[in-house]
């Protein structure tokens, strides 16, 4: 198939008239009347400028005219635009104050666990997942606007900002403002948490979130097996170091049952991305989810869930870590 430009070097007369002109000048034929009134400002001879009469400037300035008074029309409707958005924000900070101030109130109030309690229990009647560690704030923030995630963590993470600043709810609408709105407070504070944290912080937490998964096998008494062939996506080293295997699983409505679509081991560094992602909404520091580790492993030996070896050896790892908690504190 002959392509535009082959058509044209097989036109040698169209060939010849583009190469003994290159430089071509295109003009419309329309009678379109804007190219009379665009002459006017180009270079002309002193006999085409006596040409122009007093129409010819008056249409030029009525074009000119309404041009102008069309885009002040379309500024106008495009603000109305602006300025809905701004009030949805308005409306968007001051609910947010209201939410605090509700937040507050509970946290004062002598019936505040039976209140968490209540609130948990509406929210998993409605399939809301609420985790054992989900902060108290989190659990009204979700009872108030529903199971979005995204937009639960980012009103959490305003509200423990302004709790953190020691704002009044009547302030928090234009402290909102001035740092830029809600989605900007919850994308600096992120950043601000990761750099706080460090990679070697990072990679401690990421530990102990790997040993709470690991350690629940010893209580959790669900099991099965399937001849599902576990997938390797990484190099064998890589994937002997992994600590898990991940199931991909489908919800069959009808039977009510999930079942297996593929297993498998994402070795080691793409496991402990995995656990990084799956957690991020997480906000315990890492002295928290220390001692919560800690208490868990407790309580599985307290049970005796765990075989003796692995007693003996949390127990040793705990009175090193006292000792060393003892130090830093004494010094």
């Amino acid at each position: 198939m002959e392509t535009v430009l082959e058509n044209v070097k097989n036109d040698s007369a169209v060939s010849h008239s583009l190469l003994d002109h290159p430089k071509v000048k295109i003009s419309s034929s329309s009678p379109d009347p804007w190219n009379d009134l665009n002459q006017m400002f180009d270079s002309m001879s002193k006999s085409a400028a006596e040409s122009i009469t007093p129409e010819m400037v008056e249409a030029k300035d009525t074009a000119i005219e309404l041009a102008l008074n069309e885009c002040l029309k379309l500024t106008s409707e495009h603000n109305k635009f602006y300025d809905l958005i701004s009030a949805a924000h308005d409306t968007l900070y001051q609910s947010l104050a209201d939410i605090y101030a509700f937040v507050l109130r509970v946290q004062l109030s002598e019936y505040k666990q039976h209140i968490k309690t209540a609130m948990i229990s509406n929210l998993m009647d409605k399939g809301v997942k609420i985790q054992s560690n989900t902060s108290d704030l989190m659990v009204i923030i979700k009872t108030i606007i529903g199971a979005d995630r995204r937009r639960a963590s980012e009103y959490c993470r305003v509200l423990e900002v302004a709790m953190r600043e020691n704002l009044t709810p009547k302030d928090l609408p234009s402290y909102i403002k001035l740092r830029g709105g809600v989605s900007a407070i919850y994308s600096t504070e992120s950043e601000l948490v990761a750099k706080k944290l460090g990679e070697k912080e990072r990679e401690f937490r990421t530990s102990y979130f790997q040993e709470l998964f690991e350690i629940r096998h010893w209580a959790n008494k669900s099991s099965f097996s399937t001849p599902i062939k576990v997938i390797q996506n990484s190099d064998e080293i890589d994937c002997n170091r992994a600590k898990f295997t991940v199931f991909l699983t489908l919800f069959d409505k009808k039977e009510q049952v999930y079942k297996i679509c593929s297993a498998h081991n994402l070795g080691e560094k793409q496991e402990r991305n995995f656990i990084k992602h799956i957690t991020r909404d997480i906000h315990d520091t890492n002295e928290v989810l220390k001692e919560k580790l800690f208490a868990y492993r407790s309580k599985l030996v307290e049970l005796k869930l765990v075989p003796d070896v692995l007693q003996k050896i949390w127990g040793q790892l705990k009175m090193i870590t006292d000792k060393t908690t003892e130090t830093v504190e004494s010094t």
